[in-house]
């Protein structure tokens, strides 16, 4: 491991694995009318991590801005956010199906980020780390 590692996060986040269902409608300003939908692994108060598959027609890459227009889970537990983000960093490992994303948002108000939190803990099984 690098020892001049350096925790950035500010926000404590929520994992997920495939099994929440967790998934995210994003667009692009470069096709505003088309929305894209991906698996979200983790988010916080400050961002979300997520993956789609690697042969889908989403092109982005790290500095690119992506809209988070709507979070939903299996259990019917929707979150409506209409919120800019930016792509910080990408795991598109060619050998892989899936590409990785570290997304952060843009101007989060206090009113977001409380629906954001509420989201995080509406189920019991999902722990911050």
């Amino acid at each position: 491991m690098n020892k001049n590692f350096t925790e950035r996060r500010r926000a404590s986040r929520a994992l997920f694995t495939l099994d929440h269902e967790i998934v995210g409608r994003i667009s692009v300003p470069e096709i505003p009318e088309r929305f894209f939908v991906v698996q979200i692994l983790n988010m916080s108060t400050s961002g979300i991590f997520f993956t789609f598959r690697s042969n889908r027609d989403l092109k982005i890459q790290s500095g690119d801005i992506i809209f988070f227009e709507q979070i939903h889970a299996k259990d019917s537990h929707s979150l409506s956010l209409n919120i800019r983000a930016k792509i910080i960093w990408m795991d598109d490992d060619p050998s892989s199906s899936y590409t990785g994303v570290g997304s952060k948002f843009l101007a989060v108000n206090l009113e977001i980020e409380k629906k954001i939190s509420k989201f995080i803990n509406m189920d019991q099984h999902r722990k911050p780390c």
